[in-house]
């Protein structure tokens, strides 16, 4: 099930029409809110439309593979769980998808209890990521804050010292 109460959105890329509607069918089922794309073009199509939570992406398609498509969409939406899914076991695109920022490597046929834990797991990271993100985004701010504050206090003190040696002067 979903984490939180809005929908998690899921994108399922796969040029066979019978796998995107049974994916479709299944996690629309698990309470998320479904987009279907029949090809790495018509994927970047929807990620611009709209935001993206998980992407379960099939490796070999026509045109545009999903490998390839990784990176780009990672550069469209940088905080998007990708999932990939394939016919073909083979560890060396595993890991050139893993590499290119895949979270998780899946083969068909796909076993529906594997596929909703391994979403959930990549949501979860996904989740921690963006929180370590705004975690970072807010440490900078405060230094930047704390840093400034001292140069103003080190400039009253110079400030103050400088007065201090002219009346003694």
């Amino acid at each position: 099930m979903p984490l939180a109460d809005v929908p998690i959105s899921v994108l399922v890329v796969d040029d066979e029409e019978p796998i995107r509607n049974a994916l479709k069918k299944f996690l629309t089922q698990q309470g998320y809110d479904v987009t279907i794309a029949a090809s790495g073009d018509e994927a970047l199509r929807v990620l611009q439309r709209q935001k993206i939570s998980v992407l379960l992406l099939d490796v070999r398609m026509p045109g545009r593979s999903g490998i390839d498509l990784v990176p780009q969409v990672l550069e469209a939406e940088p905080t998007i769980a990708i999932l990939m899914l394939t016919a073909v076991n083979d560890a060396t695109t595993a890991a050139l998808c893993m590499q290119r920022g895949a979270m998780d490597y899946l083969t068909k046929p796909i076993d529906l209890a594997d596929l909703a834990r391994a979403i959930l797991r990549a949501i979860r990271r996904r989740d921690s990521q963006i929180e370590a993100a705004n975690l970072n985004q807010w440490l900078k701010e405060e230094v930047a804050v704390r840093t400034a504050e001292l140069r103003r206090e080190r400039a009253n003190l110079e400030r103050i010292e400088h007065a201090k040696h002219v009346e003694l002067a």
